[in-house]
């Protein structure tokens, strides 16, 4: 009898436990500001320029289109040379504080 005291007063606590749980996951936004894509500050990095002589402008271009479709979404471009390229990996990758987007 008290065996099947323990199991009622066990289950008891894990389905209130659960519902304590649910309320509170619930309650809560599911998503976070960090989590929206389409609200961001983003850190472009980029060094194209050396190979393709416009790309500057180009890609100052897309980005600034992308902003407008996207109003709140920033991204800074940091030009990179081609002579600091390797050791601005290194260190940011030390750091963790790399961009978040990196293309050549």
């Amino acid at each position: 009898m008290a065996r099947k005291h323990v199991l009622a007063v066990l289950g008891a606590a894990i389905v209130v436990s659960a519902a304590v749980f649910a309320a509170s996951a619930a309650s809560k936004t599911s998503r976070t500001t960090g989590d929206d894509p389409n609200n961001a500050k983003l850190t472009y990095w980029y060094w194209a320029e050396s190979d393709a002589p416009g790309a500057n402008a180009w890609l100052k271009k897309e980005v600034a289109m992308y902003e407008k479709a996207h109003p709140k979404v920033k991204i800074s471009i940091v030009i990179q040379s081609t002579d600091t390229l390797t050791s601005a990996f290194t260190t940011s990758s030390q750091t963790k504080s790399g961009p978040d987007i990196a293309t050549q």
